[in-house]
């Protein structure tokens, strides 16, 4: 954990200066400068310690132990202890393995603007690990770690794949407009009208959202190439959608259309079975 390197090499010997030199020594090794700093409560000293059990540094290896000292830190509001502690709990190490627990001290974390905890929380929410799965929290928590890691790092792929996960109208409520709507969305259709008029009653289905139209563009022709046997006779509508002050403009991609709602729903059952995104769009529903 190269966070724990980095935290161990910066706070052991500013905790040690900050106390009395009659007590202990500035030069004193971290086996003997931090047992005392963490009884007497300092969360810095405890979740160092907790991190020398954890990895067998100075001390016999003990998992246990490791979780004593980020608890108590966690309980203090440390969230990087926080964090640990619910790596404990998701590992089974030390603990006995609780996703719930591990859901619950990632949350805390998360809050407290720890980018690790909430990668985390993130995994949890899309596979359903200790909560509820829930595609349109897991994508908010993973855009967090996206916007903190801006200029450092590209954004995880899951961000990219849970995007249209995270803007579907089943799932979010909108806030109240405080400015004028948004002009009817303009919609692109890349396939020709087949030769056969579809009824406009023709129900849709969700199964992206991107930023850009070029993602929008890449992500349909994928889809179509890899599931042809389920999209391969449906067009494809790329809808601008404004999602508000703070998300912005989305290109959701909607392929259809198909008779009715049943057979909508069987597409999209056949499609999330192979792990992608559908939801159907009910008829003059807003996009």
């Amino acid at each position: 954990m190269r966070w724990a390197s980095l935290f161990m090499t910066m706070a052991i010997p500013a905790l040690v200066a900050a106390c009395s030199p009659a007590v202990i020594p500035p030069d004193a090794p971290p086996r003997i400068a931090l047992p005392p700093l963490a009884q007497a409560g300092d969360a810095d000293a405890q979740v160092s310690l907790g991190y020398m059990y954890q990895n067998g540094q100075s001390f016999e290896q003990s998992y246990s132990r490791a979780a004593h000292w980020y608890r108590r830190a966690a309980e203090q509001g440390h969230a990087l202890a926080q964090f640990a502690l619910g790596e404990l709990y998701a590992g089974g190490l030390g603990l006995e393995q609780d996703y719930f627990m591990a859901a619950y001290w990632f949350r805390v974390a998360a809050l407290g603007d720890n980018v690790s905890a909430q990668m985390r929380l993130a995994h949890l929410y899309e596979n359903g690990l200790g909560l509820a799965r829930d595609y349109a929290a897991a994508a908010l928590w993973y855009s967090r770690v996206s916007q903190a890691s801006r200029g450092l790092n590209a954004p995880p792929p899951s961000i990219e794949r849970l995007a249209g996960r995270a803007y579907d109208t089943i799932l979010l409520i909108r806030p109240e407009r405080l400015i004028p709507a948004a002009p009817v969305p303009e919609i692109v259709i890349l396939q020709p009208p087949q030769s056969t008029p579809v009824p406009a009653s023709g129900v849709w289905v969700h199964i992206a959202s991107f930023r850009t139209m070029g993602a929008a563009v890449n992500q349909w022709e994928s889809l179509k190439k890899r599931h042809a046997a389920l999209l391969g006779d449906l067009a494809v509508e790329l809808v601008h959608t404004d999602l508000g002050e703070n998300k912005g403009i989305w290109i959701r991609v909607q392929a259809g259309p198909l008779a009715d709602m049943t057979l909508a729903q069987s597409l999209c059952a056949a499609l999330q079975a192979q792990d992608v995104y559908c939801a159907p769009i009910t008829p003059n529903a807003s996009p």
